[in-house]
């Protein structure tokens, strides 16, 4: 029997979460502008940060982490701006994001930090970073488009091995309405690390 597991699909909408539920600074990725007082929504999935008008803008303008890729190789995704606290550049080992504003990047697989102009010396290749051996690589994702009543729904046909030494996938499966909600939170601070 099939099983329908629904993937989610990264190339319509970033998977938005409100910034409120954070302590960090953030800017708009769209227009740079500081967000004051918690008003503004980032990618619980890449990183990108949008202010309420921004956001279809986002939505058109920045990708969103690929699910999926046809592609045996995956590049780094470099996010601009809005690093953690204590970031440290992967390349000259210097802090990063040492001036106010949307400064430097961040790879959204890997986690590695880079200042701006470092990032020529960075390799294209993602590896994954440290958390490569619990990742679903994009080309081991298999999906099937479905066509819905109002659009296109991407279904899991299967998960392939990547070959990696160890390697040894965490897959979050959570209930969003089951006790006191926490599912969601959970499912939401893992996006960051793994194949969303």
């Amino acid at each position: 029997a099939d099983v329908n597991v629904p993937v989610r699909d990264s190339t319509r909408n970033h998977s938005w979460t409100s910034i409120k539920v954070t302590s960090k600074a953030w800017y708009c990725s769209i227009c740079e502008s500081f967000l004051l007082h918690g008003i503004g929504v980032y990618c619980d999935c890449c990183g990108v940060c949008a202010d309420p008008d921004c956001v279809k803008k986002a939505n058109q303008k920045l990708p969103c982490k690929a699910v999926t890729s046809g592609s045996d190789y995956h590049l780094h995704h470099w996010v601009k701006g809005n690093l953690p606290l204590g970031a440290i550049c992967t390349i000259c080992d210097e802090d990063c994001s040492m001036e106010l504003g949307l400064t430097d990047y961040q790879c959204c697989w890997c986690q590695r930090t880079v200042h701006k102009d470092c990032l020529p010396e960075v390799e294209e290749v993602c590896d994954f970073g440290p958390y490569r051996n619990m990742i679903v690589p994009p080309w081991c994702v298999q999906v099937a488009r479905r066509k819905g009543a109002l659009h296109k729904h991407l279904l899991l046909r299967g998960v392939k091995d990547p070959g990696w030494d160890k390697w040894t996938p965490l897959v979050l499966i959570a209930n969003k309405k089951s006790g006191n909600g926490d599912g969601a939170v959970v499912l939401s601070e893992f996006r960051k690390y793994l194949n969303p």
